[in-house]
């Protein structure tokens, strides 16, 4: 916090003095990475990408030198053991099948983003924001322990399939700003097709949409686990 003021300096403390260790020391002390720039890059495209859908190919195809796609699931794994970043799964029903879908990129913090910005700055559009929001909201699920999928089919897309400790069960649309109920549509469609869901809204905004469950962003952001 005390370099706040000073992006630039912020942003170094970040990638030097929080991210490097993490990365550069705790993770080549816990397994067996052949490849550390490789790890870095993946991490990098990462840190860019927040709560966006890639597929493995897509992301080894940005890589500098690129690696095999089963090492490339490897270090994501480790950077989701890491609390860094997280690659969840599209949600099936037939989870034998889930492992073949496109991920979906969670950062476990927004400060980790905003660290790898080039050029760095305080200014979020729209459209940014609304990433930073959906990616907070889902690295908390993750974190607090709950089982965290998203789910796509055609133009239907649903930000967050989660099953909670309590067997809680919500499909959840994440918005910023005013909803209408047509913005929920893929919620509604994937409830109708996994009944045992509650479609859910988590929005900034005080609102209630017919059919959904409003949930507090504020209490979602705050729980652990064991919530």
């Amino acid at each position: 916090m005390q370099f706040i003021k000073d992006l630039p300096r912020w942003g170094s403390y970040v990638r030097d003095s929080i991210v490097e260790p993490a990365i550069g020391r705790d993770l080549l002390q816990l397994s067996s990475i052949e490849n550390p720039a490789l790890l870095r890059q993946v991490f990098g495209i990462a840190a860019s990408a927040p709560a966006q859908l890639i597929s493995i190919q897509k992301l080894q195809g940005a890589l500098q030198g690129r690696g095999h796609v089963p090492t490339i699931s490897h270090y994501l794994s480790l950077l989701g053991e890491a609390f860094l970043v997280t690659g969840i799964q599209k949600y099936n029903s037939k989870m034998l099948r889930v492992k073949k879908s496109i991920l979906k990129l969670i950062v476990h913090d927004n400060g980790l983003c905003c660290a790898f910005e080039r050029p760095l700055t305080v200014k979020l559009d729209r459209e940014k924001f609304g990433r930073y929001f959906e990616n907070a909201i889902g690295s908390r699920f993750i974190e607090a322990g709950w089982e965290t999928y998203y789910w796509k089919h055609k133009d239907l897309e649903v930000d967050f399939v989660v099953i909670g400790p309590e067997n809680q069960k919500w499909a959840i649309e994440v918005k910023c700003g005013k909803t209408r109920q047509s913005e929920l549509k893929g919620v509604f469609e994937f409830c109708k097709l996994h009944s045992e869901f509650e479609p859910c809204l988590i929005s900034l905004e005080e609102q209630k949409i017919e059919g959904a469950l409003s949930l507090n962003a504020e209490k979602i952001l705050s729980q652990s686990r064991g919530y």
